[in-house]
């Protein structure tokens, strides 16, 4: 069997891999001054968009039948395009899989922000309760390892399904998503000999970020996302499922959210945390968060490519570099800073295709349909009006199509406005 269950982006790599020594993640000195865009929905045309290549990219979903449910695409902070297939309404809420480690990652600077968290280079044992350490050995030895080594996914040596196909790994995963308290399952793990150096992609390492937000806000996940981020950005119907019976909210995996709020996510972070005018989270964090200090395989060792739970991608050529949010099956906020672009997707691949796919749409409609303003020439008005038309029925033709979903699509993925779990507060801490 494969160890890998995807393509090198699109889905979790799972080799232990060495990458090139630590370097430090501080905003520079003569970094730009950042743009700050107001959050809306907006027509094409109003901040440079052709659409005419939204035109083809929706005439492209419409010709193939790729479990696609939704693409979103903003620019300047002005959504300008919205796909959505099966009969699917926006307002439902979809299971973003792991893109909700990213999530996970800026609630982490959110906390250290406030205080509330030290910093990254601080050992995570100083984060947790001593008496969830089975032992004084493993209290010792996650000393060697930091917070941002964790964030990382430099931490733990333990593979599990199903990026590994062991009966020790299958078994693993299974011990991790029914433990009591995922977090103290966590730390029973082998750690890395080389923290900070060597890699392994495994869900089992949020289980330590998770428990250490917790312990430090007296809140679950959560809870403190909707008083954090979630509810200051108006966030609506999101989800976040697999608390664990301590409620500890599971961190790797589970949140669910409109694909408009992914946009809000991306656009954030665009922002540089900046969010109708307040500072939600620091530039400082933001730019930690995307720096790729280590390595995934060898061939990013002269370019890593993985920050703090965000991928660095190179998605097409003339600059589409994206900072990512990934999820298993097709999951994607990817943020184009550099063209003041975000561009969303939620699906439901099987075939490990996702990636092809995704970067096929930057490469072939995103990144041709994003025009510098100087040189975007306006259609005259009844060739707009008919390029509209022309969209809004294709569109409209996609979300009454046929569903994608399958009949056999596990229910916490199908999109819904209902939660589908209960919900209880963590009432532990430090």
């Amino acid at each position: 069997m494969l160890k890998k269950i995807a393509a090198i982006i699109g889905t979790i790599l799972c080799c232990t891999l060495v990458a090139r020594a630590d370097e430090p993640a501080t905003q520079p000195e003569n970094a730009p001054t950042p743009k700050f865009f107001t959050f809306g929905v907006e027509s094409p045309e109003n901040e440079s968009v052709d659409i005419t290549e939204l035109i083809a990219l929706t005439q492209w979903v419409k010709s193939n039948n790729d479990p696609i449910l939704s693409i979103l695409i903003s620019r300047n902070g002005k959504v300008v395009y919205q796909l959505y297939t099966s009969g699917l309404d926006p307002q439902e809420a979809h299971y973003i899989f792991s893109a909700s480690k990213s999530v996970l990652s800026a609630l982490t600077g959110v906390c250290i922000d406030r205080k509330l968290l030290p910093p990254t280079s601080t050992p995570i044992n100083q984060m947790l309760p001593r008496d969830w350490f089975p032992s004084d050995t493993a209290y010792t030895t996650f000393g060697t390892v930091t917070l941002k080594d964790v964030l990382a996914m430099s931490a733990l040596d333990a593979p599990i399904a199903p990026h590994f196909t062991t009966p020790e790994a299958i078994k693993r995963n299974l011990d991790y998503f029914y433990a009591e308290n995922r977090t103290k399952y966590a730390l029973t793990q082998k750690v890395f000999r080389h923290p900070g150096k060597d890699f392994l992609y495994t869900d089992v390492t949020c289980a330590l970020v998770s428990g250490a937000i917790e312990c430090a806000t007296h809140q679950s996940l959560f809870d403190f996302g909707n008083s954090a981020l979630f509810e200051p950005m108006g966030f609506e119907n999101q989800e976040w499922m697999h608390e664990d019976r301590s409620g500890i909210d599971n961190g790797a995996y589970g949140l669910r959210l409109r694909p408009i709020d992914m946009q809000k996510f991306g656009v954030l972070y665009l922002n540089q945390g900046t969010w109708d005018g307040k500072q939600l989270i620091s530039p400082a964090w933001v730019h930690e968060s995307y720096h790729p200090w280590i390595a995934t395989e060898a061939m990013f060792l002269k370019h890593p490519n993985y920050g703090s739970y965000w991928w660095k991608v190179y998605h097409a050529p003339n600059g589409w570099t994206g900072e990512d949010a990934i999820g298993w099956k097709g999951q994607y906020i990817a943020v184009f800073s550099k063209w003041n672009t975000v561009v969303t997707m939620t699906a439901l691949f099987e075939d490990n295709g996702e990636n092809a796919v995704f970067t096929q749409i930057i490469k072939n409609f995103v990144a041709p349909a994003i025009v510098k303003k100087e040189l975007y020439v306006r259609p005259d008005e009844a060739t707009l009006a008919a390029q509209k038309q022309q969209l809004a029925a294709l569109l409209d033709q996609i979300q009454s199509a046929p569903s994608r979903l399958k009949r056999n699509d596990e229910n916490r993925v199908i999109p819904s406005i209902e939660p589908k779990e209960s919900h209880h507060p963590f009432e532990g801490g430090l």
